[in-house]
């Protein structure tokens, strides 16, 4: 099954070689344009995901965004990005978000 996607095409739960766990192609349609924007304003192109540390920060926002406006899983953002295993993905979330509350006490 294919569905056009701005140039792109969805083949079989797929969006430029990213996998699709059970979502909806909404969600899919949302993050893959997250992805895609993102790496235009960065002026990376797909390869420069997979060069870049798991932890570059660039990435890690790009991740915070998808999972703030998106229904995709953590392994789905994690294995897009080049990001490692879904906890780790995890892991650096936490501390991002840790990162942005100030301190009370």
């Amino acid at each position: 099954m294919f569905i056009a996607l701005k140039g792109r095409n969805l083949r079989s739960g797929r969006c430029q070689a990213l996998p699709v766990e059970d979502l909806d192609h909404g969600s899919l349609k949302t993050a893959c344009d997250h992805v895609h924007l993102n790496r235009q304003n960065l002026g990376w192109a797909e390869s420069e995901l997979r060069k870049r540390a798991k932890g570059y920060p660039a990435k890690i926002g790009l991740a915070w965004i998808l999972r703030q406006e998106t229904t995709m899983t953590l392994g789905w953002i994690a294995q897009a990005l080049h990001m490692g295993t879904r906890t780790y993905l995890s892991h650096l979330l936490y501390w991002q978000g840790n990162q942005k509350k100030p301190k009370q006490g």
